[in-house]
């Protein structure tokens, strides 16, 4: 992968995947990643990798089942 500059990557270096994540997750992702391309990939990585693994729990420590959805802070 090529070093960020604040640009998106190249479409020639990216990848297509297809998950159906909650609106909730990725509009919060969204906000929480704020607009650097490096910070918010790491989020979003991150938390879809928890989400999709069932390690992402919520504030009172249940499981999620993937048809939840979740606040983050």
């Amino acid at each position: 992968m090529s070093k960020s500059n604040g640009k998106p990557p190249p479409k020639r270096e990216l990848v297509i995947v297809a998950a159906k994540i909650p609106r909730g997750i990725v509009s919060r992702l969204d906000r929480a990643a704020g607009n650097s391309w490096d910070t918010r990939n790491t989020v979003i990585r991150s938390i879809l990798e928890q989400y999709l693994t069932g390690q992402l729990v919520r504030a009172d420590n249940a499981p999620l089942e993937f048809s939840e959805s979740i606040g983050l802070p």
